[in-house]
């Protein structure tokens, strides 16, 4: 096949020399920064094409003469340039774009494009990561948590940068930095997000019917960019704000290479920062309480399921039950840091010839003491990161087949240690003892063909060759520290076909994917489509089967571990999920956009980790996981707009997802704790003039599902030993209060000479709303204590940005 694609490419002008081509790459003209998805078309002659994800473009068979080439991308002047064509030749202009000052709507939907090169109509939102930079949020503006405020995803607590995208979990989603896996996204427990918004460049979410091309994960895809560096003057950026200080260098590499290096560090526990002391002290804050049964007319011990109430003071019905509230506590010993550093070297030996060599290193760590129920004390040692490093080559074989070759390493580690010390005056005891550790190791080789033959019509191939190497440790203070060791293949390809007929434009494709250990085999089809109706209407589907090997290992009740990821092994299936999805797109009016979409997915082979499982050498992964089934179905909601000086979007999504184990909540159905039946997001950007912008947003959710125990009783044996058994509702029957919070932001653009600066002044959580993280119980009691781990209060904050 491939040698059919060379020669097809090789001969294809030979056959006509009243044609030539044009080719090249779009960039920027202020730092040479490479443009994705620009529009590049020849007007007179209604054709066109769209740049790739490297910028690269190509129009072939076009007529003999001089042409004028039009080039557009949001943010930046169109530009035009006249091109002589000629017979049987390739034309390579320059082709660059000055930006305009740009003060969009934070988080940008791809527009229509004029080709399928790249096509994925159902699901899917881009950005230029700049866009970010006004969305209200504590410190530095943050990837993850303006991709939260898009419909159809949604963020666990105030404390998580994981993505539950369409009922999925953030363990189904592949998340890729120039293309290599990254397997933790979080930064104090996903109070910031992993990814430096000053290192990157490009981003696109892919909710779900996901093409061929990407690989095998049940939820959703987020493909990050990291910049390239500029490639005609040394530039610096450095931000500074109350809790991490980061600087951003780049450069010329010669005259045809540029490089990049981005660093990024909390100074905390160099220079004390109140406002981080305040972040963390009411990360954890507290409200410990009792509960008591409280019949209600009608109502069971358990009340009615789904319905809660909470507040200071007093009690407040819940049901069939009484919460009676204690003080909130909020100043806990802790001790906290984190580093993150981004650098890409690229060169261009040739004008076909480009090579990249990329990495991201990150690192966290924290010490942390919490109260717990009665007088002990919780103490938790926990530390995380990645090691992410990519060699890529791509090579331009003719006008139409490019080439990718890209060999990776992507390395995860995580430490969780956990004691409980009871408080006495004398001879404290050492209490309950945990700790899990994880190390993953994914080594990769890819290599990606596209063969563009015509405007219309696309033509991707691939394969993948990986390495796992996965570690897991688990101990208890009861048990002998015991691992699971997992070394396994994984193999994969695909082939996939971007087409257009006139109006209708589908992207049909195949992946094909081989676990060794286990010997399992996958074949993934996959489409989606979008027909357009008119200029102001399109509708748009797709469908597909997607296939997961790796495992997130989370445990539910405790919200703040870190992540640990294994493989399936011959023990335990890999996850599968089908995904439907169609939808509309509507322009009422120039500016203006209603976009909607409605998703169903059935997955199999959902896995809940057991936590108490002691391992033992030969413990198999179906000891440590249970299996089992789900469904995620909904409508998703957006109305933008995008023009003029008040632009942002209202975005709402209704949604249900359940899932069923056997050995589960007595095998009934249940929803699992990120189920969230309604959730609503208002973003908006309004510019006042001066280079003062300000912006809000707003955000409300379904409360977070959870179970309670509803009795507690006490039975005497015949020989006169008492056993105490707690009686809990099915599992998730119930809600904490419904989730909603509103951040206000003000920005400052100065500009004196070549000096640029932005002052950022940021409420977040503007009226103070004490959100419920999660709720835990203690049943050794006569009367149940429960305790709730509070979200944090107001905070504002400051911040400076500078670029020379």
């Amino acid at each position: 096949m491939i040698l059919y694609l060379f020669g097809v490419c090789s001969t294809g002008l030979a056959a006509d020399e009243r044609v030539g081509s044009i080719r090249g790459y779009v960039r920027d003209g202020l730092s040479g920064e490479t443009l994705p998805n620009a529009n590049v078309t020849i007007d007179s002659l209604a054709i066109g094409t769209a740049s790739n994800n490297d910028g690269y473009f190509v129009i072939s068979k076009i007529p003999t003469g001089t042409h004028t080439l039009s080039i557009s991308y949001i943010g930046y002047d169109s530009h035009q340039l006249q091109v002589d064509v000629k017979a049987g030749l390739t034309t390579e202009p320059e082709v660059e774009l000055d930006p305009v000052t740009f003060e969009g709507a934070e988080l940008i939907a791809e527009g229509k494009r004029v080709a399928p090169t790249d096509i994925s109509p159902v699901g899917s939102f881009g950005t230029r990561v700049t866009e970010l930079a006004r969305i209200p949020t504590v410190g530095q503006p943050d990837l993850m948590r303006g991709i939260q405020l898009l419909p159809g995803v949604q963020a666990a607590s105030d404390n998580s940068a994981g993505l539950y995208v369409r009922g999925g979990t953030p363990g189904q989603n592949l998340i890729l930095l120039d293309g290599v896996v990254v397997y933790n996204p979080n930064h104090l427990f996903g109070f910031f997000s992993t990814f430096n918004p000053d290192a990157l460049k490009n981003v696109l979410l892919l909710k779900g019917t996901f093409p061929a091309r990407y690989g095998d994960r049940l939820s959703s895809v987020l493909d990050i960019t990291n910049l390239d560096g500029n490639r005609k003057n040394t530039s610096v950026h450095s931000s500074l704000d109350m809790i991490s200080a980061g600087l951003t260098a780049e450069g010329p590499l010669g005259d045809n290479g540029s490089w990049m290096v981005s660093g990024r560090r909390t100074y905390q526990e160099l220079i004390n920062s109140p406002l981080f002391d305040h972040i963390v002290d009411d990360m954890f804050s507290t409200r410990t309480g009792t509960i008591t049964a409280a019949p209600a007319a009608g109502a069971g011990l358990g009340g009615t399921p789904g319905v809660g109430g909470s507040g200071p003071g007093g009690g407040r019905r819940f049901g069939g039950t009484r919460f009676n509230f204690g003080a909130t506590t909020s100043s806990f010993d802790q001790g906290y840091n984190f580093y993150d550093t981004n650098f890409k070297i690229n060169m261009d030996p040739s004008s076909t010839d480009k090579f990249s060599f990329s990495g991201y290193l990150g690192h966290d760590k924290l010490d942390l003491t919490l109260p717990s129920f009665g007088d002990t004390e919780r103490q938790q040692a926990m530390d995380w990161g990645n090691q992410v490093g990519s060699l890529k080559w791509l090579h331009v074989y003719t006008d139409k087949l490019l080439g990718n070759v890209q060999l990776s390493a992507s390395r995860y580690v995580s430490n969780f240690d956990v004691a409980s010390n009871q408080d006495q005056e004398t001879q404290p005891r050492r209490g309950f003892g945990l700790n899990r550790n994880n190390e993953m190791l994914d080594l990769s080789l890819k290599v990606d063909l596209d063969y563009l033959a015509t405007t219309d019509h696309t033509t991707r191939m691939g394969f993948q060759l990986t390495r796992y190497d996965a570690t897991y440790w688990q101990g208890f203070n009861d048990s002998t520290r015991s691992e699971i060791n997992s070394i396994s293949s994984y193999e994969t390809g695909y082939l996939e076909q971007s087409l257009r007929f006139g109006r209708l434009e589908m992207v049909p494709g195949v992946r094909f994917s081989h676990f060794q250990k286990g010997n399992y085999t996958g074949i993934s089809p996959r489409v989606a489509g979008r027909f357009t109706l008119n200029d102001r209407i399109s509708f748009k589907a797709g469908w597909g089967i997607y296939h997961q090997y790796i495992n997130l290992i989370s445990v539910e009740a405790a919200s703040y571990t870190t992540d640990m990821w294994l493989p399936v092994d011959e023990t335990l299936k890999p996850g599968r999920a089908v995904h439907n999805a169609f939808g509309f797109l509507i322009s009422p009016a120039d500016g203006w956009e209603i976009d909607t979409e409605f998703y169903y997915k059935d997955l199999e082979n959902l896995v809940e980790f057991q936590s108490q499982v002691r391992l033992d050498e030969s413990t198999p992964l179906s000891d440590l996981f249970l299996q089992g089934t789900g469904k995620a179905y909904g409508g998703e909601f957006l109305l933008r707009r995008t023009e003029g000086r008040t632009k942002g979007w209202i975005g709402y999504t209704l949604g249900k997802t359940t899932q069923t184990f056997a050995e589960l909540n007595e095998g009934r159905t249940f929803s699992p704790k990120y189920d969230r039946r309604h959730d609503l997001s208002i973003v908006l950007n309004h510019d006042l003039g001066r280079g003062w912008n300000i912006n809000t947003n707003w955000v409300y959710g379904t409360g977070q599902a959870y179970t309670i125990p509803e009795s507690r009783y006490e039975v005497v044996q015949p020989g006169g030993q008492s056993i105490t058994y707690v009686h809990v509702s099915e599992k998730n029957a119930f809600r904490l209060p419904a989730y909603h919070r509103m951040d206000l932001g003000l920005t400052k653009d100065l500009r004196i000479g070549s000096f640029e600066s932005q002052f950022v002044l940021s409420i977040f959580n503007v009226y103070n709303r004490r959100n419920i993280w999660y709720r835990s119980y203690d049943a050794n009691e006569e009367e149940i204590q429960f305790q709730d781990v509070l979200l944090q209060p107001i905070l504002p904050s400051i911040g400076f940005k500078f670029k020379l």
